[in-house]
């Protein structure tokens, strides 16, 4: 008959000679299998021993031999009673063993409820009624009084910013203005030397190429006014004449050149018109 054991260790081998040991057998009598393999986890945490089942043989028993007649006539010929012979002579059979009761399901406690709150009342006196009413009053004006401040800084700080940018606007025109005389002069002095290999003229030209390149990073801008219909919110008239190959009203000539800072007019352009 086959019996089997279960025992565990670090290793397998060390699994298996614990059963050895325990049953006083060497391994060629019996067989094993593996259960679970052995883990060492990670820092201690999550390591199981190996686990394996040991099977071995075991004699069969042999069955008691059964009493002979003559044995039961000599216990009835006895002076005992047949019941003490019986006592005597054969073994009650053992009990059976109750089996163990299951565990009572216990009934779930009643779950309890949560209390409501009473919600608390007051009473007040006319007294305290009249002193609630005031105090209503003077919240409702102070909290006017904030809105009101808040809404007048609000105003004044648009206001502030306004005005800066509007001071910065004014101080660079101011500027702007004070350099276009220097850009005239530039102007003519390039005009004014007819040699255009001279060295005098190309370092004009540099210098006055350069200036342009400043004022236009400014956002200052030559106004083209020559061959262009006269606008008075561009152009300053100071000469008309008459021609026939020019149309009406259209500048014929540039006296001196108009220029404007982020798209407004800094300075109006002096020209002659033709009628």
């Amino acid at each position: 008959m086959e019996k089997t054991i279960v025992t565990t260790g670090k290793t397998i081998e060390l699994a298996v000679e614990e059963a050895l040991t325990r049953l006083g057998l060497d391994r060629d009598s019996v067989s094993v299998t593996v259960l679970a393999q052995a883990k060492s986890g990670f820092l201690g945490f999550g390591a199981q021993p190996a686990k394996v089942q040991v099977t071995y043989e075991v004699p069969d028993e042999v069955p008691a031999p059964k009493a002979a007649p003559s044995a039961l006539s000599a216990a009835s010929r006895s002076s005992k009673s047949p019941a003490e012979a019986l006592r005597k002579g054969v073994s009650q059979p053992p009990k059976a063993e109750k089996a163990p009761e299951a565990p009572k399901a216990e009934a779930p406690k009643d779950e309890k409820k949560p209390k409501k709150k009473k919600e608390k009342t007051y009473t007040l006196t006319r007294e305290q009624m009249e002193k609630a009413e005031l105090a209503a009053k003077q919240l409702a004006s102070v909290t006017d009084q904030f809105t009101r401040l808040t809404a007048e800084y609000d105003n004044y700080r648009k206001r502030t910013a306004k005005e800066k940018e509007t001071i910065y606007q004014d101080a660079k025109v101011d500027t702007v203005k004070a350099f276009l005389a220097v850009y005239d002069n530039l102007e003519r002095a390039v005009a004014t030397d007819a040699d255009p290999d001279s060295p005098h003229r190309k370092g004009l030209e540099l210098i006055f190429s350069q200036f342009k390149e400043i004022l236009k990073k400014l956002g200052v801008e030559e106004m083209e006014a020559l061959g262009q219909p006269f606008d008075p919110q561009r152009h300053n008239a100071v000469m008309h004449i008459e021609s026939e190959d020019l149309g009406e009203n259209v500048v014929s000539q540039v006296f001196q050149a108009g220029f404007t800072l982020d798209g407004k007019v800094v300075r109006f352009a002096i020209v002659q018109v033709a009628n």
